[in-house]
């Protein structure tokens, strides 16, 4: 079972690497790969792509929409 408390803090601090261009984003990314492909989906792929590249500016802006989808999409989910 996914702990969502943990991954929201996972995603958080992912973010927080990226920004800064920190290459300890890839050993976090490889730690938490499994639950974050479960939570993100098809964006999880793209991310990966462009965190192996060390192409961080494109890594942050796939994970900032990856993140902002699925929370429309739990907010959508919720509603009805």
């Amino acid at each position: 079972m996914i702990d969502e408390n943990e991954v929201q803090r996972t995603l958080k601090h992912l973010q927080d690497l990226i920004a800064d261009d920190d290459i300890r984003a890839l050993s976090l990314w490889h730690e938490h790969g499994a639950t974050l492909h479960a939570c993100l989906g098809a964006a999880a792929s793209h991310i990966e792509h462009e965190l192996a590249l060390y192409n961080f500016e494109a890594a942050l802006v796939a994970l900032n929409k990856a993140i902002a989808s699925t929370a429309d999409a739990s907010a959508t989910s919720v509603a009805q």
